[in-house]
């Protein structure tokens, strides 16, 4: 609410009726043109960096300059939205102008009225050039219509709105232009059924709509106010929607949205509310609340924030929540800125009841309350049966009756009851039953101290009697169920009774006995020492003489099931190890312990690895060797062998020892502990009688690459073979896989042959063999034939190797739908062609390697059409390069060119586009497209035509006959058209248009608001000409003239001369003087000569030029038939203060003089020379002020007073010598302040000075607001005007924090290690450490300067040694992270 153009108006919509006595009126319905600054049916252009802070729209044209410009919402450029909100803008353009006048503005000047709501008819152009005030009368929604039939300027405007009114309620509906002059400003919303103008500067609160045309900005800011809301709402009370109880928490939600339709920027809430503030949240990040007020910061348009507050009610009676919601800008929809709830809050609960909680039925008892603050009314109740009497509001006497119960009081006042107060009550009828029995040792070792005996509580008892064996003390516990004693000498019973107000009750004993010794620790515990977690397990000892009992303790997780204090425990076993032990005990004391290790398993043994061992065997074998890999929780190995099989060692163990059969089969084994057994693993194994049959063919390369390696020769496996022998040719190596399928081997440079024999424990196969001739190179240098790379679909052609040396293998690949009709795998191959285009490729190879070659191939089915027309220039500069080209020809494979004689093809030939460097001679350029089945039947022709030069000179510009004014539309420039020119480009000054003639001799232009210059440059095929330009400059809407010379109290019947200065763009000035004077000579000019009459007046005179006249400049004038007599005295203070403003006045004037003053030197007069009162400020030094008194007659004789100028004592910095040490301190240098006697201090409201006021140097303690530290300096005559500084509470913080973590990446934030307060403490040393101890970095009176130093990103250690105030030395140690 604090800037002119700071937001948006909200127009609701619908229609909203307007009505007062005088005017009643409805307002349009704006529907989408709600969301617009500005919405034009034709474009919208901008110049520069124009901010539009609501939405921009155009319906059937562009939007244009956005970049640079700025739009802060929405851009509809040609939508749906954009075309539905120019809809409904014409309908409210329609409506506005349907509206009857209720008043006709006949000179359609605006400058200097006052408008009341109302419509408002001017019939012809309007302009705005002064102070325009809008009236609201105080109505509600006051509007006002200005209907205008012809333009609207707005040159300069000053707008005052009164008595509620609002720019959203203000509608202008222009039938022709509108334009908003260069700086000047325009309000409301705009309706023009023709262009809109910005020029530079201007600015708007409301909307553009140029229904029916466009809208040009220049540097402009478009605005609205934007709609504040602010909502509240609570949680209920307990007691009701509206009724809380004393100490309720409560939770208010301040809700707030901007209804725009722009955006908001500092957006504050101010809040008051009942209760203590617990928390509170806030759905916008960001934002902050002091406890006070929310500080929202920016929202944007229908964005909603909400803040939630927590508080505990504190103060019975009325409660209340009130918020209020504004921004930077204004907000002319004020009703709903502001919200209040009311609530009651009920009493807090009444203080304790005292009395007693345990009476005998039919005795009397008095209960009482202390007062509750705010309380009318006190209500008591006691139990039924019960009857009491009121002995004061706070106090009652009862008589108790058989029921248990409650005694009830509960204050309230107006808004209620408080919560009650309870006061439980017991009656008793007799004595207490006895008691049951009493807990405690029933043995004892001597010497045992601080025992403890228990008795059930007893209904009805109050208390209880307890007696001990002679020579025992009671520690603690008289009088309740459990005591402590310390028992000495013999044993005894220990004995108790009940009491209550009725009496006492049977007792109940307990007979002790005493030991001497503890018992001797137990034998070995019996059990198993592994367990299975989940399982259960015993363990027991022996029993043990003189033991009372056995204390069992089992490994953490385990779980005794049973036999706790016994000599035998059942356990459920935990997965945890540890030891079992167990303990035995009496009354003196306890045996040492008896452990067995244990260590659980959480399942059966986990599955076991392979089996080792040969999988073929003789049937005669002995001594066979089986194993798999140990596992950790196996106790046991269960082997399974095949029938006949014998193990011979091993069993039980994860290795055996085994004779074969002549059977085979399976050997398994599983692994076995407590918690059973594991998955078994097993292998097959083969039995047989005999030698393995010879192996099969041996795959591999029989033309392997000279010391080539990892060329593989492999077998299948040959039945009951247990191992292979392979062999190579000489200089050949096995490198692996001897004895196996498959090995890997070095290529050498003999012929031979690679063998292998299959071997098992029966012996040895024949052997099986391939012969091998190794190469020393892969395929090179392969090449396929030229030719038939376009072929017609089904013919055969063929395709072949030009070099196949050293080449085994021959791979022929061919396009898809193509078929090899021969010799695939030679060095040449036939097809047949398909329809699809492709590649043929060959894949040749040897043992060395694989070399491939392609050959692209294109497929036609047809000659190809007739290319289409040829796009290029016709008319070119000759010499010049140009470029010509055609669409690509379905079916063509090539094109064939041709230009005329003399012309160049540069490049392209073959291809649909050609580069070509044009000759002089005229002629055709043609093209022929070309594929595998022939050529097209016809050619593409374009004729060409080149030009040799640049057209020659323009001589001269033609330009409109007199002056015009900015903004004149239909001026006209032209030139003589030249022969060898094609075409015309015209420039004008920025802010001018072009409407028509662009391209030719004559042009069309609408003048803007700067001058500069017209330039028209003429063109053909080879360039541009040179320029021609003119200066142009607009006249502008003469500003009012200024009455530079000129007597107000001229001589009767002198000559008087009366001058304006002058100023460009002036046509002529036209003065005015009052009636019986004469004007001698100059009227039309800047200066005239008048003879003055005698009639008092005014001197007029107005400028004009083409875009018309300007406002009147006045002089009043008073003629003077003789010389004005002198003042008569000089009235103001004779001794003043050095630099300060004094007033001094004539006592009595003259009529129609004018008065020359005079001052001390030094002395300066800031106002009203020449007038009977002047505002001097003071200098150093005496002097005079005199008067005279002036007319166009002579002057009068001086009056003066005689004045005296005195120091001022003033100083010049407050310094802020605070520190921790010292608290707030502040203080003035002396020397700076010569003279002074006495200093006054002003500290923020809250804040107290503890010494110093007076002195140049105070002390201050702070308080919670904040403020300035202000001084002003006294010599006993003059005070100084006050100095101020803004006070930092933080210097006199003692506390030091040292951040964990700081990012020193130059990115602006945490660059360095800030330590907090470290400038109070600058005696101070830094030592910062890596994690290896090295020191890293060091600094004495360290000034949070530390980047990082680029240190890697980690942890470091920091050692701070700071110089505390009582002089004693602190270290502060710790750990930084650098996180870069």
């Amino acid at each position: 609410m604090r800037n002119f153009l700071g937001k948006v108006i909200f127009l609701l919509i619908g229609f909203y009726a307007f009505s007062t006595a005088a005017f009643a009126q409805t307002a349009p319905s704006l529907g989408a043109v709600y969301e617009f600054n500005a919405l034009a049916s034709q474009k919208i252009v901008n110049e520069g960096g124009t901010v539009v802070n609501a939405s921009v729209g155009t319906s059937a044209g562009p939007i244009e300059g956005f970049p640079p410009g700025e739009i802060k919402r929405e851009r509809h450029e040609q939508n749906l939205y954009a075309e539905l909100a120019l809809a409904e803008a014409l309908l409210a353009q329609t409506f506005l102008g349907s509206q009857l006048p209720t008043a006709t503005l006949n000179d359609g000047h605006l400058g200097g009225r006052t408008l009341t709501p109302g419509v408002y008819r001017i019939n012809g152009d309007a302009s705005l050039n002064g102070k325009l005030t809008f009236n609201g009368q105080g109505q509600e929604n006051a509007m006002f219509i200005i209907q205008v039939a012809n333009k609207l300027h707005i040159q300069r405007a000053e707008y005052e709105m009164l008595n509620g009114a609002g720019s959203i309620n203000i509608y202008w509906v222009v039938e022709e232009e509108v334009t908003v002059r260069r700086g000047a400003s325009a309000i409301g919303n705009i309706f023009s059924k023709s262009n809109i103008t910005m020029n530079e500067g201007a600015q708007l609160q409301g909307r553009l709509i140029a229904t029916q045309g466009e809208i040009r900005l220049t540097n402009n800011v478009l605005h609205f106010p934007a709609d504040l809301e602010v909502t509240l709402s609570k949680t209920p009370g307990s007691k009701g929607v509206n009724t809380y109880e004393f100490g309720e928490t409560v939770t208010y939600t301040i809700r707030i949205r901007n209804n725009g339709p722009v955006n908001e920027n500092g957006v504050m809430v101010p809040v008051q509310y009942s209760g203590n503030l617990l928390s509170y949240t806030s759905s916008k990040p960001g934002t902050t609340f002091s406890g006070n007020t929310w500080t929202a910061g920016n929202l944007n348009y229908k964005e909603e924030a909400t803040l939630t507050i927590t508080v505990r009610l504190n103060m019975a009676g009325s409660g209340f929540l009130m918020a209020d919601v504004s921004g930077y800008g204004i907000d002319e929809i004020r009703g709903n800125n502001n919200a209040n709830l009311t609530f009651c809050v009920l009493l807090s609960e009444t203080g304790e009841v005292t009395g007693p909680s345990e009476v005998c039925v039919d005795e009397s008892y008095v209960y009482s309350i202390a007062l509750v603050e705010g309380a009318t009314r006190y209500t008591w109740s006691v139990p039924s049966g019960w009857s009491y009497t009121l002995l004061s509001p706070t106090s009652i006497q009862v008589k108790a009756g058989e029921n248990t119960g409650f005694i009830k009081v509960t204050a309230s006042n107006t808004c209620g009851e408080g919560p009650a107060r309870l006061f439980e009550v017991t009656p008793m009828s007799g004595p207490p039953a006895k008691p049951g029995p009493i807990e405690g040792p029933g043995s004892l070792c001597r010497n045992a101290e601080t025992l403890t005996y228990s008795i059930a509580p007893v209904a009805n008892a109050s208390s209880y009697n307890w007696t001990v064996p002679g020579g025992w003390t009671i520690l603690t516990g008289q009088g309740t169920t459990a005591i402590t004693v310390n028992p000495t000498g013999s044993g005894g019973q220990v004995r108790v009774q009940p009491v209550n107000p009725c009496g006492t009750g049977e007792g109940q004993a307990l007979d002790v006995l005493i030991y001497d010794e503890a018992p001797a620790a137990p034998a070995a515990i019996r059990g198993t020492t592994q367990g299975c977690v989940g399982g259960t397990a015993a363990y027991e000892v022996s029993p043990v003489a003189g033991a009372e009992n056995y204390n069992w303790e089992v490994p953490e997780g385990w779980d005794i099931l049973s036999g706790q204090g016994t000599n035998r425990i059942s356990v459920r076993v935990g997965s945890s190890a540890g030891n079992v032990s167990v303990q035995v005990e009496n009354a003196c004391g306890t045996s040492p312990a008896t452990t067995l290790p244990v260590a659980p398993v959480t399942a059966a043994p986990i599955a076991l690895g392979p089996i080792t061992g040969a999988l073929h065997t003789c049937a005669v074998e002995v001594g066979l060797i089986y194993s798999v890999d140990a596992v950790a929780t196996a106790l046991n190995y269960d082997w399974r062998l095949p029938e006949g099989w014998v193990i011979t060692a091993g069993q039980g163990t994860h290795q055996i020892t085994v004779n074969a059969s002549s059977n085979g089969g399976e050997i398994s084994v599983a692994a076995v502990n407590d918690c059973g057994t594991g998955a078994r693993s097993a292998i097959t194994v083969g039995s047989t009688q005999g030698a393995p049959a010879t192996p099969g063919p041996i795959t591999g390369t029989s033309h392997a690459c000279v010391s080539s390696t990892n060329n593989t020769y492999s077998i299948a496996a040959v039945r009951s073979a247990t191992s292979y022998v392979w062999t190579v040719p000489e200089g050949w190596s096995i490198t692996t896989g001897q004895g196996s399928t498959s090995i890997q081997v070095t290529v050498g440079t003999g012929r031979g042959r690679v063998t292998v024999k299959a071997v098992s424990a029966c012996g040895t196969s024949p052997e099986s063999a391939l012969s091998v001739a190794p190469v020393a190179t892969a395929p090179i240098n392969v090449q396929l034939s030229e030719g038939n790379n376009d072929v017609c679909v089904g013919a055969t052609v063929s395709f072949e190797v030009l070099d196949a040396v050293n080449i085994g293998t021959f791979i022929w690949e061919v396009p898809a739908g193509w078929a090899i009709v021969s010799g695939q795998g030679t060095p040449q191959v036939t097809v047949k062609a398909g329809s699809t285009n492709g590649i043929i490729s060959l894949t040749a190879g040897n043992g060395c390697g694989e070399a491939r070659v392609e050959k692209s191939v294109t497929v036609s089915t047809l000659p190809p059409a007739a290319p289409g027309a040829i796009t290029g220039t016709q008319a070119v500069c000759g010499s010049s390069n140009q470029n010509y080209s055609i669409a690509a020809v379905s079916g063509a494979t090539s094109y064939a060119w041709t230009v005329p004689a003399g012309w160049v093809i540069l490049n392209g030939q073959g291809t649909t586009a050609i580069e070509v460097k044009a000759g002089t001679a005229a002629g055709d350029i043609t093209v022929t497209a070309v594929n595998g089945c022939g050529d097209s039947n016809q050619n593409a022709t374009l004729a060409v035509a080149p030009t040799a030069a640049v057209p020659a000179a323009i001589a001269a510009i033609h330009t409109p006959q007199s002056s015009f004014c900015q903004g004149t539309a239909n001026l006209t420039y032209s030139i003589t058209a030249l022969p060898d020119a094609s075409s015309y480009t015209w420039e004008v000054p920025a802010g001018w248009t072009i409407t028509s003639g662009q391209g030719t001799t004559s042009i069309n232009v609408t003048a803007g608001a700067e001058g500069g210059e017209i330039a028209v440059t003429a063109a053909n095929a080879c360039g541009a000409g040179s320029t021609k330009a003119i200066a142009v400059a607009p006249q502008v809407m003469p500003l009012t003239p200024q009455i530079t010379a000129g007597s107000q109290s001229p001589c009767v019947g002198v000559a008087t001369t009366y001058s304006v200065a002058a100023s460009a763009g002036i046509d002529s000035y036209v003065w005015e003087v009052p009636a019986g004077w004469a004007i001698v000579s100059g009227q039309g000019t800047a200066t005239i000569q008048v003879e003055a009459a005698s009639a008092a007046g005014k001197v007029k005179v107005t400028a004009r030029n083409s875009c018309g006249g300007s406002g009147a400049a006045v002089l009043e004038v008073i003629p003077s038939e003789g010389v004005p007599a002198a003042p008569a005295a000089v009235e103001g203070p004779a001794n003043v203060c050095i630099g300060r403003s004094v007033v001094y006045r004539v006592a009595s004037g003259s009529e129609g003089a004018a008065y020359e003053w005079s001052v001390p030197a030094g002395w300066t007069i800031t106002t009203g020379q020449g007038t009977e009162e002047i505002t001097v400020v003071t200098g150093e030094g005496a002097g005079a002020v005199a008067v005279a008194a002036v007319s166009g007659c002579g002057s009068s004789h001086e009056t003066a007073l005689q004045v005296n100028g005195v120091p001022i004592a003033a100083p010049s910095t407050i310094f802020d010598r605070s520190t921790p040490c010292e608290g707030l301190v502040y203080e003035v240098e002396v020397e700076a302040v010569a003279g002074a006697t006495t200093y006054t201090w002003g500290v923020p409201t809250g804040w107290t000075i503890m010494s110093g006021q007076g002195t140049p140097r105070i002390t201050v303690t702070p308080g919670e607001s904040t403020g300035l530290i202000s001084v002003t300096a006294s010599n006993g005559s003059c005070s100084s005007d006050p100095i101020s500084i803004v006070p930092n509470k933080d210097l006199a913080k003692p506390d030091v924090s040292f951040p964990n973590v700081f990012s020193p990446n130059n990115d602006g934030n945490n660059d360095t290690w800030v330590i907090q307060n470290l400038q109070n403490y600058p005696q101070n040393e830094l030592v910062i450490l890596n994690r290896w101890g090295n020191e890293v970095y060091k600094s004495k009176s360290y000034r949070n300067s530390w980047d990082g130093d680029n240190l890697s990103e980690g942890t470091y250690f920091y050692v701070a040694r700071l110089r505390m105030c009582d002089g004693s030395d602190k270290t502060f140690k710790g750990f930084v992270t650098i996180v870069r």
